[in-house]
């Protein structure tokens, strides 16, 4: 909704969010007692020890740099703001990225 509505910036977060809950979740489903991070990367890498298949994801670090860009005018160019900075291209790839990482835990948590 977000990216047809074309706030870009917001719609890549959420797809970031989506994707570090969704691996969190997995993590807690293993019996991880506390699990901290926002990488999605490295949230992955954690997944692999449970489940090696995960690795065939794909990569996931352009995620990572949706966690604080879209909501902070310093982690984007000089002279502009979130809401100019991010494409809808942008946000279709970190929708599509997000979505596969569900889809892949949804499979191995039963959801």
């Amino acid at each position: 909704m977000l990216a047809v509505a074309a706030i870009h910036h917001l719609a890549c977060f959420h797809a970031q969010q989506a994707a570090e809950k969704a691996l969190k979740a997995f993590l807690y489903a293993q019996g991880e007692a506390i699990v901290l991070g926002h990488s999605v990367h490295r949230l992955r890498v954690a997944c692999e020890r449970y489940d090696a298949s995960l690795a065939t994801l794909a990569d996931l670090r352009p995620l990572d740099g949706y966690y604080v860009p879209p909501r902070y005018p310093n982690g984007v160019p000089p002279d502009t703001v979130p809401s100019e900075a991010f494409s809808p291209a942008q946000s279709s790839s970190a929708a599509s990225l997000a979505d596969d990482v569900i889809r892949a835990i949804a499979a191995r948590v039963g959801g």
